[in-house]
């Protein structure tokens, strides 16, 4: 039997939820993900070496954004593929609050509050 899905470690989940821009979601069916080319290609190498030699540790979400674009992983979405997986972990991206958070960290930086 095939497996469907394979969970990331909770310690992943946690570091992207500590940033309020991301918010994480627990088997997210791959077909809606829209797949997108992002700046590097997908080297079918660091795929192989992901099937070949497969760590549970390393294997943390993928990022998409609002409208479920990906933003980054696409080498775990290649594998994901490989394995014929049906579900992944995702954090979902949102650009306005990470902007937001941007503005607040840097007039906290500043000791400016308000």
């Amino acid at each position: 039997m095939r497996k469907r899905y394979i969970p990331c470690d909770q310690h992943w989940l946690d570091f992207f939820d500590q940033y309020e821009f991301y918010k994480t979601h627990r088997k997210l069916p791959i077909k809606n993900i829209n797949r997108r080319r992002l700046k590097n290609k997908i080297g079918k190498n660091e795929v192989l070496c992901m099937l070949v030699d497969f760590h549970q540790e390393g294997w943390m979400p993928i990022t998409i954004d609002k409208n479920y674009n990906l933003v980054d992983g696409q080498h775990r979405l290649a594998f994901a593929d490989q394995m014929c997986l049906e579900y992944i972990d995702v954090a979902i991206f949102d650009e306005s609050l990470m902007r937001n958070y941007n503005k607040k960290y840097a007039k906290n930086e500043l000791g400016i509050f308000g």
